[in-house]
């Protein structure tokens, strides 16, 4: 009895079909990675920066002025 080839040996979009599943392993394997890797809470995450404070300010001094 002859063995039964597998699957890519004789479809045409074998290859094709491969490449996808190791895309898509590679895909989870990288999101998998950066779910696991755990996220600093340092100062700088605490407050804004200054750049940011400093427009927000202006635009509450600058919404409030009436139009002509």
């Amino acid at each position: 009895m002859v063995p039964k080839r597998p699957w890519f040996v004789y479809e045409e979009d074998g290859m094709l079909i491969a490449g996808m599943i190791a895309a898509l392993a590679a895909t989870g394997l990288i999101f998998f990675a950066a779910y696991q890797t755990p996220v600093r809470h340092d100062a700088a995450s605490k407050h804004p920066p200054r750049a940011v404070v400093n427009a927000a300010e202006e635009w509450k001094v600058w919404s409030h002025k009436p139009t002509e």
